[in-house]
């Protein structure tokens, strides 16, 4: 009994389509079993090729839900910011923090869209083909993005901005140590 009630519980959550695609099957079934013809028997096998398509339907449906919300969790647990890109150029996804507080996108498209126009080209030269690839960003601001591009789906692009602005700061500071006097500041004799 308790059988019963499960299995009608999970009958009807399945889509109405599918529903009405195994009914549609069982009452041919039955009906051929009543009067038995070659119409009955096409009916018959039309409606389980029905329901067969309409179930393989259903379950990629269910997988590629699940796959996008898994895909979208990942991405908004990155510590980076994240841009899918479309080939189009149109930003698909995006999650916009590149910095506690700065956001991405006013910040790429405060200088005139020229660095957005910039990523929206890296993006759309990787979906033409070329290999996975990292450019350097720099902004008004003096910020330091490194962006990485690679091929997400077919037309898309996922782009993952990184600010890199304090490992810049931090290797120009070890250039010039090594090329200056601490305590004078003058060229050492090594540069």
């Amino acid at each position: 009994n308790s059988a019963g009630r499960k299995a009608m519980a999970t009958f009807m959550r399945l889509p109405r389509d599918l529903v009405l695609g195994l009914l549609l099957c069982v009452g041919c079934w039955f009906a051929l079993g009543m009067n038995p013809s070659a119409t009955g028997v096409a009916l018959a096998v039309f409606s389980v090729v029905l329901v067969g398509v309409q179930t393989y339907s259903f379950h990629m449906r269910r997988t590629r839900a699940g796959a996008r919300i898994a895909t979208r969790a990942i991405l908004e647990a990155l510590p980076d910011a994240v841009l899918v890109i479309r080939a189009t150029g149109e930003i698909a996804f995006q999650k916009d923090v590149m910095a506690p507080g700065k956001p991405l996108i006013p910040a790429l498209s405060s200088d005139d869209n020229t660095l957005l126009a910039e990523l929206v080209a890296f993006a759309r030269a990787v979906a033409a083909g070329e290999p996975s690839q990292t450019r350097t960003l720099t902004l008004a601001d003096d910020h330091v993005l490194e962006c990485r591009a690679s091929l997400f789906q077919p037309d898309e692009v996922l782009v993952i901005a990184r600010d890199i602005t304090e490992a810049h700061i931090d290797d120009a500071r070890i250039r010039y140590l090594a090329t200056h006097d601490q305590l004078t500041g003058l060229l050492n004799r090594s540069s």
